[in-house]
């Protein structure tokens, strides 16, 4: 199986990403920007490593710090 999160229209709020497994868009989650990383990390793990892949595309919201830095 390839998992594929494809993220569109990130904010400091909600990340929408559309969700491809074997290339079939199967539907569309809104998520809390702030639980995206933990939501990949979930389904990643949750696939076998010696037949299975996990890829995630596009950009999340990152935000920035007075000085115009991401914060980290």
């Amino acid at each position: 199986m390839k998992m594929h999160l494809k993220f569109h229209n990130s904010d400091e709020q909600h990340t929408r990403t559309t969700v491809f497994i074997d290339g079939a868009n199967v539907g569309e989650l809104c998520l809390l920007t702030k639980d995206i990383v933990t939501i990949c990390l979930v389904l990643s793990h949750g696939l076998n490593l010696s037949t299975d892949e996990f890829v995630s595309s596009g950009h999340v919201y990152i935000k920035e710090d007075e000085d115009g830095e991401d914060k980290d």
